[in-house]
């Protein structure tokens, strides 16, 4: 029995982001709860069964454009046979207006102030879907709103019916 848990938990892996410090406070300012959210994600990655082996922290420094993009790919080796997978990113996210594609883009702010997009984080972990049973992803990020300065309208900023601004989640209170 020990063995057979010890099999399927060799296809689980966890990828765990943090950056608190970026390379210029000026740019992006520090977040000080980035240390409490890798903890919360490790014990998210120990909850899902991944053995602290199949754990890949990194942190500040560490988080270059270059690097995370070779740790999603990493990442999407994982999991082959039904595995799982546990993506977490504590840090900047930014919102960008691509005025070729006349669109917005998400994407996540590295340690060394370059954007991972949605599409390149798509695009790194494409072959997640193939691999894996079970994929959960966390990005607590915020995405800056900068884009709303310019002319493009969206759903959510006013182009739709209603000028208000809607909350996805509401407390209590605020009813």
């Amino acid at each position: 029995c020990l063995t057979s848990l010890a099999s399927a938990q060799s296809n689980r892996a966890a990828l765990i982001i943090g950056i608190g410090n970026y390379q210029n406070a000026t740019l992006a300012p520090p977040l000080l709860g980035v240390p409490a959210d890798i903890e919360s994600a490790k014990s998210i990655a120990k909850a899902m069964g991944i053995p602290d082996k199949n754990v890949t922290v990194i942190i500040d420094q560490q988080a270059t454009k270059k690097n995370l993009i070779n740790a999603f790919k990493k990442i999407s080796e994982f999991g082959a046979n039904g595995g799982r997978v546990f993506i977490y990113f504590s840090g900047h996210g930014s919102r960008d207006y691509d005025p070729q594609k006349k669109q917005c883009y998400e994407g996540l702010h590295t340690y060394d102030h370059e954007l991972i997009t949605n599409e390149e984080i798509a695009v790194a972990t494409q072959k997640l879907k193939d691999n894996v049973d079970k994929t959960i992803v966390l990005f607590d990020a915020c995405h800056a709103g900068g884009v709303l300065k310019t002319a493009l309208q969206t759903r959510s900023a006013g182009g739709g019916s209603t000028s208000t601004l809607t909350p996805k989640f509401v407390t209590k209170g605020s009813l």
